[in-house]
């Protein structure tokens, strides 16, 4: 398992290259778009057509689920589809492109509703905001954009590797329950193991899916793949190093955005959210250094692409090319 991944992420980093250097990111975001729509228009179909197997989950009756197992994969699939139209409305001149977009951001929304993921529809609406104010700060000082890219992954490390405590601190005091479905359990967990293989983790592959994740198991009668969590999951994997390592790759993201002007409009706009992206949603998800998810494969061919622009191997495109 761990040699798989392994290759997954070779075959992922010499695909992004080569994306980078052959595909403009305005037409990466067409496809994008494209693919979702297909994917909820789908989903949206399957929902309406078998309303007591796509169009309805276990313990959430009438929650769609599309093509996918729950409701909330199906949520993270509208969630980004309506933020990937929101990027295209914001970088697109070509009419058809602007009319495809308005398509996917109404169906995004309606598939974002039914499937009744909260936690996808906060996304929704922190995630253009924390890109917007990200876009903001592009245009302060050097010293003012380092003080914040280097502060905010490592803000966000801390508060969740110390929420679970400030949670149970909360419970004790007011004697609620707030597990969160199961996360705060589960991070406890998850955290109480790192500390037994701090600076190095567990290796790839070398947590989830063995004794620890059995012990889990018998621990709290439900099954996790994945620490629903990405700070603590590439901690358990890489340890304090990887953590670390990870933190500084998403810092030099943040500080390498660049104005959105001219020809860089299109990838500033689109690295503003994939930071985003890649912060948040890792909070309660699993996506941060994972070769098949969508968000990673942004993060790496945007990495790529501004760095190939930078250094002048390649030329951004200030009006949309076609497919």
């Amino acid at each position: 398992m761990a040699l798989a991944k392994g290759l997954s992420y070779v075959i992922l980093l010499f695909s992004c290259l080569t994306l980078a250097v052959t595909c403009d990111e305005t037409t990466f975001i067409r496809g994008s778009i494209k693919g979702a729509l297909i994917i909820l228009v789908l989903s949206t179909l399957l929902a309406l057509a078998l309303p007591n197997s796509a169009g309805t989950t276990m313990f959430h009756d009438g929650a769609w689920r599309g093509l996918f197992m729950q409701k909330n994969v199906l949520g993270r699939a509208a969630m980004l589809g309506g933020i990937f139209a929101i990027a295209g409305l914001l970088i697109f001149e070509d009419k058809k492109d602007l009319r495809m977009a308005k398509l996917l951001l109404l169906i995004a929304v309606v598939v974002l509703i039914k499937s009744r993921s909260v936690t996808s529809m906060s996304a929704m609406v922190a995630i253009p905001v924390a890109a917007l104010l990200l876009l903001r700060l592009r245009k302060l000082p050097i010293q003012v954009r380092l003080t914040f890219a280097v502060a905010l992954p490592i803000f966000v490390a801390a508060v969740v590797l110390s929420a679970p405590y400030i949670i149970e601190l909360f419970t004790a005091q007011t004697g609620k329950s707030a597990d969160l479905t199961g996360r705060v359990p589960l991070w406890i967990y998850s955290i109480e193991k790192i500390k037994q293989q701090l600076w190095t983790g567990y290796g790839v592959e070398g947590f989830w899916g063995t004794y620890y994740a059995a012990e889990f198991i018998a621990l709290q009668k439900w099954e996790p793949d994945h620490s629903h969590n990405g700070f603590i999951d590439i901690t358990l994997e890489l340890g304090i190093v990887g953590l670390v390592l990870m933190l500084l790759s998403l810092i030099w993201f943040i500080l390498n955005i660049p104005k959105p002007e001219g020809g860089m409009k299109s990838i500033s706009i689109l690295m503003s959210i994939t930071a985003c992206l890649m912060v948040i949603l890792n909070l309660t998800e699993s996506n941060l250094f994972r070769s098949s998810n969508s968000i990673y494969l942004f993060y790496l061919f945007l990495g790529l692409r501004v760095s190939f622009l930078k250094s002048g191997k390649v030329k951004s495109l200030s009006i949309p090319s076609k497919v």
